[in-house]
């Protein structure tokens, strides 16, 4: 879901439908939170999100292999 400008209202229905914890994978990158980078900006805010649903929450960062 990061980058994809549904993400809030999937958040929200998926709330309401009774799920209580969101699984993200989401980039390394999230963690410096720059969110004036046109490629990793996203990341910071798509994390803020699920932060703010409600629900329990893991986040997945991926690191560079």
């Amino acid at each position: 879901m990061p980058g994809y400008g549904g993400q809030g209202r999937i958040l929200a229905d998926a709330r309401a439908a009774g799920v209580r914890r969101m699984v993200l994978l989401c980039g390394l990158s999230a963690g410096i939170g720059d969110r004036d980078n046109a490629l990793a900006g996203y990341l910071p805010t798509a994390e803020d999100a699920v932060r703010d649903s409600g629900l329990a929450r893991t986040f997945v960062r991926r690191r560079a292999s």
